[in-house]
């Protein structure tokens, strides 16, 4: 007998046999067993992951010299002119090579012959959102009413493009992208009955590579087995595969990590060297550093899906890094990825990319952020006394300041009137901070902005006079004046200028020791 390819060799010919498609087995399995058959099925889903396989297996159970049955014998003449494809009441038919109204018209004669031999006129009709509209439009009749010995399976990679009259009339069953970690695990079953010995990280990177397709999967393991023979370890599975050492992205995410552009740049440049697709390399980052993320959130590599030997690597790298920068440079990569495909010079963008990534500092938790702010306030207006004084951390660039006439008074115990606001109302403090005042022993001055004055004069003013009169033991005046714009503004830094800034805003650029970059307005709102 020729050689068979493992693809070919290992495909499975009973329902029991297919790898990761439970609810679609199950399902028809049940219908089958209780005799609930279907005139029109679809089956939709990624290349390589059983549609046509579980067709044809579907058509052995209904037409089983033994059935109809779950489990067909796979010994009588039927079940084996299903599986050579030999039968002449099981036509598969492919819909990319018979896309015409005239084709389906044939179809259509041909249906109303009684079956040969079995006990159905099965039409397994492959890749079926191919066909034309109006070869749809000349199938839905037959669709609809169809002779009681016909059935039809459609399947096809792209549901979305068949009419829907077309779904209506079937019952459409989803195949799913088969996991990782059972590709791994039937590849495996398969080189132990070869005899072939393979690394555990070499059958990772096949089920990899593989994208979710069986199919490919042991198409992928039947080269790498003729290239390098009996024996496979994962640097076979690279040279025959042309795929890129997966030690080549760990090294790109610790420079990363490490803040390191200039060796990203350095390792960016082996990459285009050795000619791999930069487009895979960028998604191959964002996958790496969604493992990290995974293993870092559940502390399980078998979650990820990897080999134990990458998920410890990986969790080592975790230590040293934060969730909340990783989840911004997956943002950084996502973005990207998306500048390198649409770029005429991918390799531009990419290191670009790394080197926005390399540069991104660690981020803080919003919580500890607010603690920070909350303890700073709590310093700042919760206590009284002169210790309070003492405790509170001084604004950078802005000494105190004792106003005229009240160094005099004993009853102050040398601290002056902001010093005072401040313990007492910290708003007030923060208004008056950049404002001019000056107290000649009867009349307190301050001068200010017109922005701040206004908010003086309509919140704030009785809360200043009692202040006032409580810091000096007697009523005194209080004469609110606005500044002079252009002079105001002369000489000062744009970023340093808070004149016209809200008195929260001011208040958390000084506790904060920010500055206004620039300054937005919604109108209109």
């Amino acid at each position: 007998m020729s050689y068979q390819v493992i693809a070919r060799k290992w495909r499975p010919s009973a329902f029991e046999e297919v790898v990761g498609q439970d609810h679609v087995v199950r399902t028809l399995s049940n219908a089958v067993s209780s005799g609930r058959i279907g005139h029109a099925y679809l089956f939709s889903g990624p290349r390589g992951v059983g549609k046509t396989t579980v067709a044809r297996i579907l058509a052995k159970c209904l037409n089983c010299s033994e059935g109809p049955t779950a489990t067909p014998c796979r010994e009588c003449a039927m079940c084996r002119a299903v599986a050579n494809g030999s039968s002449v009441d099981v036509l598969e038919i492919d819909g990319a090579s018979n896309t015409g109204v005239d084709n389906i018209r044939e179809l259509r004669e041909s249906v109303r012959y009684a079956p040969s031999h079995g006990r159905y006129k099965i039409y397994i009709i492959d890749e079926v959102h191919m066909l034309s509209e109006s070869a749809f439009n000349a199938l839905l009749k037959t669709l609809e009413e169809p002779p009681p010995h016909v059935i039809f399976i459609f399947a096809t990679t792209e549901p979305h493009k068949i009419p829907l009259t077309i779904h209506s009339r079937c019952q459409r069953f989803d195949f799913r992208r088969i996991p990782l970690k059972k590709i791994g695990e039937h590849l495996g079953r398969i080189i132990r009955e070869e005899g072939v010995k393979v690394e555990e990280d070499a059958l990772y990177l096949i089920a990899r590579e593989s994208e979710g397709s069986l199919r490919d999967a042991q198409s992928l393991l039947e080269q790498v087995i003729s290239f390098s023979g009996s024996e496979v370890g994962a640097g076979d599975v690279v040279d025959a595969l042309g795929l890129m050492d997966r030690s080549v992205i760990f090294e790109l995410t610790e420079a990363v990590l490490e803040k390191d552009a200039a060796r990203c740049l350095n390792i960016v440049e082996k990459i285009h060297d050795f000619g791999y697709d930069l487009k895979k390399v960028s998604t191959e980052l964002i996958e790496h550093i969604r493992d990290l993320v995974v293993i870092k959130v559940s502390g399980d590599g078998a979650l990820a899906g990897l080999p134990e030997g990458e998920a410890k690597r990986l969790e080592a790298l975790g230590e040293c890094v934060g969730l909340e920068r990783l989840q911004m440079l997956f943002g950084i990569f996502t973005r990207g990825y998306e500048e390198v495909v649409r770029s005429s010079t991918p390799r531009f963008s990419l290191e670009m990319m790394l080197v926005r990534a390399s540069r991104l500092e660690d981020m803080k938790p919003v919580g500890e952020l607010i603690a920070r702010l909350e303890g700073l306030r709590h310093r700042s207006g919760g206590q009284g006394g002169a210790g309070a004084a003492k405790d509170r951390p001084k604004v950078e660039g802005r000494p105190q300041r004792t106003l005229p006439g009240s160094e005099k008074k004993d009853d102050v115990s040398g601290r002056d009137i902001l010093s005072y606001i401040r313990e007492k109302d910290g708003l007030l403090y923060t208004t008056l901070e950049s404002a001019d005042l000056s107290f000649d022993g009867s009349v307190l001055s301050i001068t200010l902005d017109a922005k701040s004055a206004n908010f003086l004069l309509g919140v704030k003013k009785e809360t200043l006079e009692g202040l006032c009169k409580d810091f000096f033991k007697r009523r005194i005046e209080i004469s609110i004046n606005k500044k002079d714009k252009e002079k105001e503004c002369a000489g000062v830094p744009a970023g340093q200028r808070l004149e016209g800034a809200d008195p929260v805003l001011r208040k958390a650029l000084t506790t904060l020791g920010g500055r206004i970059v620039e300054e937005r307005r919604r109108t209109n709102v």
